[in-house]
């Protein structure tokens, strides 16, 4: 690790800021800019609200008896 640390502070200032412009631009960009079709998010709560009310599981029963 020092011997990193001596080689980084022991470059010129503008080999320096060449080695930083190479690590940034190895940078990927953020994930919230990578997916185009991406919702609003208004339409992202209508959506899981909407499947929410697809899918409705009674942990309980409701009490009603019915021969089978």
């Amino acid at each position: 690790m020092n011997d990193l640390k001596q080689l980084l502070f022991s470059l010129p200032e503008g080999e320096m800021k060449k080695k930083l412009d190479d690590y940034i631009a190895k940078i990927p960009e953020p994930m919230n800019t990578q997916f185009e079709e991406r919702l609003t998010k208004n339409e992202a709560v209508q959506r899981d609200q909407s499947r929410r009310e697809l899918i409705s599981i009674n942990l309980y029963p409701d009490g009603n008896i019915t021969d089978q």
